[in-house]
């Protein structure tokens, strides 16, 4: 598995072995819908290389976001557990509890436990 994050604020789980076991860790809207994750086969970079054999190309698809105006006033709505700044970072932690810590542009440090 890995995990990533990155200038979206979202923190990903990616299982390679099985696509539909991957999930958005932090970073869905909250009450939305949920991004998709599927694996595609893909056999190389380009035409003008070899394939390699059967490896797979894993794609996150978020949903499309409301339209601006509706409901709240366009507003983006932030759970209080989400970043509200790029990730920059992420640091698995055994002491003095197992959990990820991440850390964002704006200075905010989470513990994910």
């Amino acid at each position: 598995y890995l995990l990533t994050a990155g200038a979206d604020r979202c923190i990903r789980y990616w299982d390679f072995l099985a696509p539909h076991k991957c999930y958005t860790v932090s970073g869905d809207a909250p009450g939305g819908r949920r991004s998709l994750y599927e694996g595609a086969p893909h056999d190389g970079p380009g035409p003008a290389d070899p394939p390699r054999g059967p490896a797979n190309l894993f794609l996150c698809r978020r949903p499309p976001s409301p339209p601006t105006g509706a409901g709240d006033g366009g507003a983006p709505s932030h759970s209080p557990n989400e970043h509200r700044d790029g990730i920059l970072d992420l640091k698995s932690v055994d002491y003095p509890v197992k959990g990820l810590l991440s850390c964002s542009r704006d200075g905010a440090v989470k513990l994910w436990r």
